[in-house]
């Protein structure tokens, strides 16, 4: 896994991949629907350090999924769950999954608001 450094210095697990394939994504008309979340989302708001292989973009749209209860919130590679909600939907897929690999992510839940 290779650290990227982002637009404003701040080190992030993801590859120069994961981060081209963002933005390029966030660059196409279709996607003013979508917003990134789970580990890539936690990276890109410095949220987490734990490396992620994926990227998961969740929908707005309220027909396919429960829409986001606060305004997106920008990140280097494009918008995001609000810091609170992120962490939120990230504890309920720990809690759901229960893998070995979350143990890291499971202090999220005191630092969101800060």
């Amino acid at each position: 896994m290779t650290a990227w450094v982002g637009e404003t210095g701040e080190a992030t697990a993801l590859t120069g991949f994961q981060v081209e394939v963002a933005r390029l994504f966030f660059s196409l008309p279709a996607s003013d629907l979508f917003l990134l979340a789970g580990g890539a989302a936690l990276l890109a708001q410095q949220m987490a350090t734990r490396p992620t292989q994926d990227l998961d973009f969740f929908t707005r749209c309220p027909v396919w999924s429960r829409p986001p209860m606060e305004p997106a919130r920008a990140s280097f590679v494009g918008p995001t769950f609000a810091s609170e909600e992120l962490a939120a939907r990230e504890l309920l897929a720990v809690l759901d999954r229960a893998a070995a690999r979350d143990s890291s992510t499971s202090s999220l839940c005191g630092q969101s608001r800060g």
